[in-house]
């Protein structure tokens, strides 16, 4: 399914885009960039675990592997989105909403902070979580394999 307004790309859509999984590229590939959008929560969500990586790496082998992994990953960030869309007062807002409702509990709090932005900014939050996601009101959510 196609849409014609903002996208944001979750953290699995990222991360199986620079593992070079097919419908991630795909999905990169057919969405024009001034479309694509993710959070500031994604963006940490990627980035940490490649930093983390990196701070940890105890040869040559794996402190240059970290890096450039590291690297890409920025790359990806600084390039591939139109805006790499912050926690605003807006959003805290519908954070405070979200937070309050009971079916809600099971959901990470990082996931109701990705969905808050998305439902401030009225945008489709393109993942490959689409069931997770579901019983939040109001938000659009599409799977990248579709």
């Amino acid at each position: 399914m196609e849409f014609l307004g903002v996208e944001i790309y979750d953290t699995d859509l990222i991360s199986e885009y620079l593992r070079d999984h097919p419908e991630a590229i795909a999905r990169f590939r057919r969405t024009p960039k001034e479309r694509r959008f993710t959070t500031i929560i994604n963006e940490i969500e990627v980035l940490v675990p490649r930093y983390r990586y990196l701070e940890t790496a105890d040869t040559i082998e794996r402190i240059i592997d970290a890096q450039v992994r590291l690297n890409i990953a920025c790359d990806l960030m600084r390039t591939a989105f139109t805006e790499v869309l912050p926690m605003d007062l807006f959003s805290g807002r519908i954070l405070a909403e979200l937070s309050q409702m009971r079916g809600l509990k099971k959901i990470g709090h990082n996931d109701l902070l990705i969905a808050s932005i998305a439902l401030r900014h009225d945008a489709v939050l393109v993942t490959g979580n689409v069931k997770h996601f579901s019983n939040v009101p109001r938000l659009k959510s599409v799977d990248f394999r579709a």
